[in-house]
């Protein structure tokens, strides 16, 4: 009875072994679990159709479209490289801050750049600190100019009593005045007085 007991037992742990190498090997035949991919497909492919887009804007100077294009693609697809476009795109526009900005966070998520690139990318870096530095100057020297002086007051005005013009104009009326009553008494008729009137008789 014992000896039934004991086969029943290395029965049912040989079935129990059995099952599990048959779930085991499947799996192992499989090999290691492949990464899910980073980014959905559709959104690869839009990404990349940004920045074609984006490339042949830049091509055509039309530098302000081709930054919407880069923002919108590496929005999607968060590839390092559209920073490099980015920071080239504002730098054709004078835009000196967001340029350093792009230049620096390329250089800094980038794992391989060429050597040319890096020696490119880092010598933009330092002519657009430069102008970024000459362009501060110029806007402190020119908020530490003096003010410039103000108007000179208008000249006060004379009482017309005391202008030349006012005496002269009395002096001339004052002549013509004198004049006017000179000519009127010596134009006037002179009557004669005769005291002893003598009248002939012929």
């Amino acid at each position: 009875m014992k000896r039934s007991s004991i086969s029943t037992s290395r029965l049912v742990l040989a079935a129990l072994l059995l099952l599990c190498s048959r779930w085991v090997a499947p799996a192992a035949a499989q090999g290691p679990v492949k990464p899910a991919p980073k980014a959905d497909a559709k959104l690869e492919a839009d990404g990349e159709e940004l920045y074609r887009r984006g490339v042949a804007q830049y091509k055509a100077e039309r530098y302000a479209e081709a930054v919407v294009s880069f923002e919108a693609a590496y929005r999607l697809t968060q590839a390092p490289r559209l920073l490099y476009n980015l920071g080239t795109a504002h730098r054709k526009l004078g835009h000196l801050q967001d340029a350093i900005d792009f230049f620096d966070e390329y250089l800094k998520r980038e794992p391989t750049i060429e050597p040319e690139r890096r020696t490119a990318v880092e010598g933009y870096l330092v002519e657009l600190r430069e102008q970024q530095r000459q362009k501060q100057a110029a806007a402190a020297a020119l908020t530490a100019l003096p003010p410039p002086p103000p108007p000179p007051a208008p000249p006060e005005k004379k009482p017309v009593y005391r202008t030349w013009w006012f005496w002269t104009a009395i002096g001339g009326a004052a002549v013509l005045t004198g004049l006017g009553i000179g000519l009127a008494v010596g134009l006037r008729p002179r009557q004669t007085v005769l005291t002893n009137y003598y009248d002939p008789m012929f």
